[in-house]
């Protein structure tokens, strides 16, 4: 089993940060750096359960390619 700890202060009530983390629509409003969109998110915050959270470059959405030469 893997297992993620995260330790942080927020200056917010202790029920919207676990919503925030495990609500897949606050999820899709803020995880991820700038640039991406949290296209795929699943949670199952139970003890055992699971965490799933797939980004993606807004530019470039899922399915799309890019050459990598510079060509567009």
């Amino acid at each position: 089993m893997t297992e993620l700890t995260i330790v942080r202060v927020f200056d917010a009530p202790r029920e919207l940060v676990f919503q925030a983390w495990t609500d897949p629509a606050h999820l899709a409003a803020w995880f991820g750096p700038h640039g991406v969109v949290a296209s795929e998110t699943r949670t199952d915050p139970r003890p055992g359960g699971t965490w799933h959270s797939r980004i993606t470059p807004a530019k470039y959405p899922a399915g799309s390619r890019r050459r990598l030469d510079g060509a567009a």
